[in-house]
């Protein structure tokens, strides 16, 4: 069933559409984005106003705490980010960059999303203490940030 129209004086209903003077058409859409670590997944929606038709709209949403580590070392499990466009389905090879903080690295730096939207790598945490970030960011505009707090090894015997 097609979206119904609305009229210009009454706030849009998801899915309504409305012209919107300059040509363009208008729709109230949600927006959807993934992101997991292993198991645990969180998804975030956000409703907003009259956005302009697309086949996905970029999201940011807020960070994901992956937990605790010590400096320089391999966390337990793999950062996963989760692809979808509005209605929810994967987005199959969107490219993504991750980049670490604290001069901290990752198993694979440039990663494309599967057939079910997912793409992941692992983290190693810098060599500097207190929170550290892991940013992946899509071509396609979407973007996910996971955090993590690495404290000091234990100090050397002399």
């Amino acid at each position: 069933m097609p979206p119904t129209p609305a009229r210009p004086d009454v706030p849009l209903t998801d899915g309504q559409l409305r012209p919107s003077g300059n040509g363009n058409v208008a729709r109230r859409v949600r927006r959807r984005v993934t992101a997991g670590v292993a198991g645990l997944s969180l998804i975030l929606s956000a409703c907003s106003g009259a956005d302009p038709v697309r086949p996905s709209a970029p999201s940011v949403g807020q960070s994901l705490f992956m937990g605790n580590g010590t400096v320089g070392m391999l966390l337990d499990q793999p950062a996963r980010f989760i692809i979808t466009d509005l209605d929810g389905n994967p987005r199959a090879n969107v490219a993504v960059r991750w980049t670490a903080s604290s001069d901290g690295r990752v198993s694979i730096a440039d990663a494309k999303t599967d057939l079910n939207g997912i793409v992941e790598t692992r983290w190693t945490l810098g060599t500097r203490s207190g929170e550290q970030t892991l940013s992946a960011r899509g071509t396609d505009g979407t973007e996910r940030v996971f955090t993590a707090n690495a404290t000091a090894d234990r100090a050397a015997t002399v």
